[in-house]
């Protein structure tokens, strides 16, 4: 999540120093991505929803 995060340019809250680990800060960058996709209220809040974490284009380890 954290690099593609950092692809589509919503990193820019302090994540955790482990990228495997989801901090507060990878949660708030996620949260910018929600509302970069349009996403509103409580539906750009953590935890993701399945359109924006499909949108994300997380590869699946």
């Amino acid at each position: 999540m954290h690099d593609r995060l950092v692809a589509v340019g919503c990193n820019r809250y302090q994540s955790s120093a482990n990228k495997d680990t989801i901090g507060s800060g990878d949660k708030a960058s996620y949260e910018a991505f929600q509302r970069k996709l349009g996403f509103t209220g409580s539906a750009a809040t953590w935890p993701p929803g399945p359109a924006s974490w499909a949108e994300l284009k997380v590869p699946k380890g």
